[in-house]
């Protein structure tokens, strides 16, 4: 089964510090919704996983490998 795990992550932009303490777990096979109101961090958190933003502190893995400073 896969597997996507955050954990505590915090991440922005250069100076812009946008998430604070992410957490989440998603496994395939199950629907996962990522919801909330403008400018709350829905497309920083999905810009963090694929390694876009800076991340602060946190760990993402994804089969449990971690998967932080890999190219995007």
């Amino acid at each position: 089964m896969m597997t996507l795990k955050i954990e505590k992550v915090s991440a922005g932009y250069r100076n812009l510090h946008v998430l604070f303490d992410a957490s989440s777990s998603m496994e395939d096979e199950k629907i996962t919704v990522l919801v909330g109101p403008n400018g709350s961090g829905k497309s920083t958190l999905l810009k963090t996983i694929m390694g876009i933003t800076e991340i602060y502190s946190g760990d993402i893995y994804f089969n449990e490998t971690r998967i932080i400073g890999l190219p995007p």
